[in-house]
């Protein structure tokens, strides 16, 4: 129960670790906006 939790736990840190780097991302896409059309 405890390891199934722990990879449960790694996954969501895995998770969020990953949507900071998209927002990271997205924000510099903001900041270059003017230099690079914006693809979505």
């Amino acid at each position: 129960m405890s390891k199934r939790n722990r990879k449960l736990h790694q996954a969501i840190a895995n998770f969020n670790e990953s949507r900071k780097k998209y927002f990271n991302l997205l924000d510099e896409i903001k900041n270059y906006r003017c230099h690079f059309p914006v693809i979505m």
